[in-house]
């Protein structure tokens, strides 16, 4: 046999045994936790039923919410404009670039133009009977509200509508200026001091549910009504590749989520149509301002050249012409040069004036060289992105100013460039006419008249080309502005949802489920961590440098106080580990001669006296004469528990005020008597040092084979050090469930820095609460005490989980006592 050895890996300094006992999660105990949590089933379960209740209330009082959707698709189709070849003007900057139109959708510019569209000044509204959650009617309220413009003073705020029968109702608010109700008939003007409508009925006939029902009603703000709509649209490129957009709106009421959602995605497609024509409009008005000037001009001209003939007789247009055929080429570049001229006037007036950033047309002139398309492009882009960021914010902000300033950059180079080739074009006329002029002066040869006319008839083709190729183009554009239809076009209309998509009522009972299992869990956790005591011979056994003397299981009776039980059933479990215990103090001491074991514990409670008592009890049955000491001289037992006069003991015998045999007390335990402590004495620390004590010990040790000493506490006063050196056995006593681990150091702190190297332990009430749970995962089996007989095979026979705390019924008492939040987070 050999006695159970403490652990080699026990922490050799303080720092790492404070630091390993207050460790929380080294060597999760499975039993323990399997203990907290069968306290804690109760909370759980209760905690589970709060959380599962509150997410049927959640459900049942959240409005429900709707969502519907739809798809824009840009079309790349072949169009009246492009067959025109003016499909440029109409096309935006950038075919590609979809964020463009998610932003546009999303900007208080679309959605204002939904509310213009949609009836949403007026919101109806039915309440509640529990008056937490009302729905909203929309379109399906039983009455309509008619507003007198230019009345309204009371907006977002619920005005209440009580239907008394089918003509009348009754009209009530409640507002800072006071209430009002009154009572009014359908059709009539309501008035009253903040508003004035005519409220009529929205069907034939009210139902029965109808009558006496709580509906209200509210002029909605129109900034508050877009600022809503714009915080419940998403918008979401569906595929960039295909160049689609998809519209989500979510609201409470699943008609009006379908009509906001169906009429976002028309009032887009509307509003690029409008800007489209907006461009052809422009291109339009430019055409005919200069058709109406150079009209009146050519009428001009045409009658000049009619009163010339009538003046002159002239009236015969077959002259030969053949010697003008050399300079037919020359005529005919000045044509187009005087063509591109008034062009490029016009152009440039067109673009001076342009204050109003609309875009500029492409220009087409006879002669193939010039060509504005890139800078007119360029300058459109610029405009573009302007009016895109005023979608946003004002004229005065900051980013509009910077894209003016380089519109108005962009515009004078164009104007420059603009004016570089009117001189250019201006001067090259200039020598065209002047050789013109040269070969024509030989036509003077002809008659003057003739060639006269033959000039004026150039002329007049010439400007009469001019015209009806205006006239021409205004007759394109005003066929493609007939023709214009957006790029896009709806691929998937608006839905009128059916099951709203919040709350969602199985997620959220399931999550009630689980926040209620989770906050039991946490509970578990932390009455896991708060549990700071001693439930397994590992704990002992990893961190103290002083072997494991036994065992000792939980008593299954309630005791008042501390008593001798081994005699009571010799073969009970309790007995054998008191024989266990007796077999290991001869590891620690087997040489013939009586021998002193003294017991301490950390604090009151855990079971020294007790320990101490059956000790001598289980020796005494060996027929050896044993007698316990009451060194406890600050609150006497053993007189109480034998029932014996306490006026004559320790305090009496260290004073020399008796003698050792006045003070001896027999008991009905054969072969153990008792001194008792005494009288409290002022000084019990101080009598316990004299020498009179080591006395008193050797003095018993000739009369008596054990001196088993009942010590004081050591961890609230130091009166029992001196008596653990003396002693052979010193024995320092555990409480399972009721000793805190940092007990373990006081072991390791009187081996090492008090040299008492004899020092071993005692786990008492094992099986109790926790420990009993300890033991059987994995802190119990197979450990046995080196004599053949361990106690792996039987502490979990539920000593005191049946019948509370064993002996030790003060707890119990103390344990109910405890406030109801503590007793919830409890260690126990």
């Amino acid at each position: 046999m050999e006695i159970p050895q403490n652990n080699n890996n026990a922490p050799n300094t303080k720092a790492q045994q404070e630091d390993e006992i207050s460790n929380p999660l080294e060597n999760f105990n499975l039993g323990l936790f399997l203990y907290v949590l069968n306290k804690s089933v109760v909370w759980i379960i209760v905690i589970t039923l709060i959380s599962i209740v509150l997410a049927w209330l959640y459900v049942r009082y959240s409005p429900n919410v709707y969502q519907s959707s739809a798809t824009v698709l840009f079309m790349t189709q072949k169009k009246e404009s492009q067959i025109l070849g003016v499909d440029k003007i109409a096309q935006e900057q950038d075919q590609g670039e979809i964020n463009r139109e998610i932003k546009l959708i999303q900007s208080k510019l679309m959605v204002e133009r939904v509310y213009k569209k949609l009836p949403l000044r007026v919101a109806y509204f039915k309440e509640g009977k529990t008056k937490i959650v009302s729905s909203d009617l929309y379109l399906s309220s039983p009455f309509r509200v008619e507003e007198v413009p230019g009345f309204t003073r009371i907006e977002n705020q619920p005005i209440y509508v009580t239907i008394i029968n089918q003509k009348s109702f009754s009209i009530s608010y409640n507002h800072g200026s006071g209430n009002f109700e009154k009572i009014y008939n359908f059709g009539d003007l309501v008035v009253t001091p903040l508003f004035r409508a005519y409220i009529k009925k929205n069907v034939r006939r009210f139902s029965s549910d109808n009558i006496n029902s709580n509906y209200y009603f509210k002029f909605m703000d129109k900034d508050y009504v877009i600022q809503d709509i714009m915080s419940k649209t998403k918008v979401n490129a569906l595929d960039p590749k295909t160049k689609s957009v998809t519209i989500v709106y979510s609201d409470k009421n699943p008609e009006k989520t379908q009509n906001i959602t169906e009429e976002l995605a028309n009032e887009f497609i509307a509003y690029d149509v409008e800007k489209k024509r907006e461009s052809f409009s422009n291109i339009l008005k430019f055409i005919t301002e200069q058709i109406d000037t150079f009209s009146q001009g050519f009428g001009q001209f045409e009658d000049s050249i009619s009163y010339l003939r009538a003046v002159n007789g002239y009236t015969d247009n077959d002259i030969k012409t053949k010697m003008s055929q050399d300079n037919d080429k020359l005529d005919d570049q000045v044509k187009i040069m005087e063509s591109d001229l008034v062009m490029l006037h016009a152009f440039r007036a067109f673009i001076a004036h342009n204050k109003n950033h609309d875009n500029i047309p492409l220009v087409r002139f006879k002669s193939e060289n010039l060509n504005f398309d890139d800078a007119i492009k360029e300058l459109n882009d610029l405009q573009d992105e302007r009016n895109t960021e005023l979608l946003d914010v004002t004229s005065n902000h900051p980013k509009i100013k910077l894209w003016d300033q380089k519109i108005e950059e962009r515009q004078s180079e164009l104007l420059h460039s603009v004016d570089n080739i009117i001189s250019l074009t201006s001067d090259e006329l200039r020598k065209v006419n002047s050789e013109f002029a040269a070969i024509t002066a030989r036509l003077f040869k002809m008659p003057q008249i003739e060639s006269d006319f033959n000039r004026l008839d150039k002329i007049r083709e010439s400007k009469e080309k001019f015209f009806l190729s205006l006239i021409d183009q205004k007759s394109n554009y005003l066929i493609a502005n007939a023709g214009v239809v957006s790029d896009y076009i709806i691929l998937s209309h608006a839905n009128l949802p059916n099951t709203p998509i919040s709350p969602q009522v199985t997620v959220i009972r399931l999550v009630g489920l689980l926040v209620g299992l989770l906050i039991g869990l946490i509970i578990v956790i932390i009455r896991y961590l708060l549990h700071k005591t001693i439930i397994s011979i590992q704990e002992i056994s990893f961190k103290s440098k002083g072997p494991i003397l036994g065992i000792i299981p939980s008593y299954n009776e309630v005791l008042e106080r501390s008593q001798i039980v081994v005699t009571k059933d010799p073969k009970s479990t309790i007995s054998e580990a008191y024989r266990s215990l007796r077999s290991n103090l001869q590891f620690i001491d087997n040489t013939p001669g009586p021998k002193v074991i003294s017991t301490t514990s950390t604090i009151p409670g855990e079971g020294k006296t007790f320990t101490a008592l059956n000790i001598a009890a289980i020796l005494g049955m060996l027929d050896k004469k044993v007698i316990i000491i009451d060194c406890d001289m600050r609150k006497p037992r053993l007189n109480k528990i034998f029932e014996a006069d306490n006026s004559k003991g320790v305090s009496t015998i260290l004073s020399n005020q008796s003698r050792v045999e006045d003070c001896i007390h027999s008991t009905n335990i054969v072969n153990i008597d008792f001194i008792p402590s005494g009288p409290v004495p002022p000084n019990p620390s101080e009598l316990i040092l004299l020498p009179r004590m080591k006395e008193l010990i050797d003095e018993l040790k000739l009369k008596y084979d054990f001196v088993i000493v009942d010590t004081p506490p050591i961890g609230l006063v130091t009166d029992a050090l001196e008596i653990l050196r003396m002693s052979d056995f010193p024995i320092y006593i555990l409480r399972a469930a009721f000793s805190n681990r940092s007990f373990i150091l006081n072991i390791n702190k009187l081996i090492d820095d008090n040299k008492i190297s004899r020092l071993s332990c005692v786990l008492n009430d094992f099986g109790r609460g926790a420990s009993s749970y300890g033991y059987y995962y994995g802190y119990g089996s197979g450990y046995g005490y080196g004599y053949g007989y361990g106690y792996g095979y039987g502490y979990g026979y539920g000593y005191g989980s049946s019948h509370g705390y064993g002996y030790y019924g003060d707890d119990e008492k103390n344990r109910k006592r405890l406030p109801f939040l503590k007793r919830i987070f409890s260690k126990k």
